[in-house]
């Protein structure tokens, strides 16, 4: 795959991204989740509601489509505006903790943790400016009751974690954190040269060991469930096998041509439940199963 011209690498750590998908009929194969777990935690009614921050990862498909007018991702290949061929990690999260009907995913694509730091956008083009985490945990203060269901409520964050911790409108105590894979394994870093893919890596590991510090020793009164993404795909992509996944293909993106920084016409593969990645950037639905797995058995370790 050739990219037009080097993407910045701001672009990539912000995450200012998107994708298309194939049809919704598309059936993807199960991944088993802690199905024990996950039973235990629907049958208790330990959470009662699930809030999401967060970017491309955890937009549920009314994040960027709102927020770009109906406009992006516009592609009838969109999995219901996600970023991906399949329910992204956080509805999958929610069914399986018994309170789909409870997900408030604030997550927006292409979402920074401050846009006085550095202005979030997405699009094909990234053109289009998105609220931030800031922004989004605002929006969330200023439309929920004080009284709100503080100890059943779970928030899971996908970006600006310290955002949620020090902001003193927020009593929370049940936290999911996630980090990021290594972004140089990403499709679009693959033809990148060597030095861009290095600093992907040293980016990626830093954030890595400091969202795994905080969530190893959490704020007073506050639990938090870690799931490592860092460390989950490099077992996935040595044997991609084991995980449904196949070796010829794992590791290759099924959709092509949707950015502009592309120089290939848009095409759509016929095996998206072989592939970790849907688009040069994004995990694909059957990967989404794999991390909404690691949720629950982060869950299980620390609740």
């Amino acid at each position: 795959m050739t990219i037009a011209a080097p993407i910045k690498l701001t672009f990539m750590l912000t995450l200012a991204i998107s994708a298309a998908a194939v049809p919704l009929s598309l059936k993807v194969p199960p991944v088993e989740l802690d199905g024990h777990a996950a039973k235990h935690f629907a049958r208790t009614g330990q959470f009662r509601r699930l809030v999401v921050f967060g970017d491309s990862f955890s937009d549920d498909g009314h994040g960027s489509w709102v927020v770009s007018n109906h406009t992006w991702p516009a592609d009838p290949a969109y999995y219901h505006h996600t970023l991906s061929n399949g329910p992204v990690w956080p509805v999958i999260l929610s069914g399986a903790l018994g309170i789909s009907n409870k997900l408030t995913d604030k997550a927006i694509a292409g979402a920074t943790s401050d846009n006085a730091v550095v202005q979030g956008y997405t699009g094909a083009d990234s053109n289009i400016p998105v609220p931030s985490a800031l922004d989004q945990i605002s929006q969330y203060i200023s439309q929920t009751p004080v009284s709100y269901d503080k100890c059943g409520s779970l928030f899971a964050i996908v970006i600006g974690a310290n955002d949620v911790f020090r902001n003193p409108n927020i009593s929370a105590s049940n936290f999911i954190l996630a980090s990021y894979p290594d972004f140089a394994l990403l499709p679009f870093a693959q033809s990148a040269p060597p030095l861009y893919q290095t600093a992907l890596s040293a980016y990626s590991k830093a954030l890595a060991d400091s969202l795994s510090s905080l969530a190893n020793n959490p704020p007073n009164g506050t639990r938090i469930a870690y799931i490592d993404m860092y460390s989950l795909f490099p077992p996935i992509l040595a044997d991609p096998e084991r995980y449904g996944f196949s070796p010829g293909v794992a590791g290759q993106n099924c959709i092509s041509g949707v950015y502009s920084s592309e120089t290939v016409p848009r095409s759509v593969c016929s095996d998206p439940d072989k592939r970790v990645f849907w688009d040069i950037f994004h995990p694909s639905a059957r990967t989404h199963k794999l991390i909404a797995a690691e949720a629950v058995k982060a869950l299980a370790k620390v609740f």
